[in-house]
């Protein structure tokens, strides 16, 4: 994990598929988990993804703004 914010991992792809330098989070509680070969991948939770750490706490905080309960 490079760092956390409001509780979200932050972390650098580190894959060939990407040219550049990309950085992802995964919301709290995130649990991926591999149901087989009819499934395939099952995720629990959201992942964002940026450009840079700061791309990706901007996008953080506006997912956080759109989906809070404000009553």
């Amino acid at each position: 994990m490079l760092e956390e914010y409001k509780g979200w991992e932050i972390r650098q792809a580190e894959t060939w598929y990407f040219s550049f330098q990309r950085y992802f989070a995964t919301s709290p509680g995130y649990s991926p988990s591999y149901e087989g070969p009819e499934d395939g991948w099952v995720t629990n939770g959201h992942v964002i993804n940026g450009e840079s750490v700061e791309d990706v706490k901007k996008q953080i905080d506006e997912f956080i703004e759109e989906n809070s309960d404000a009553e």
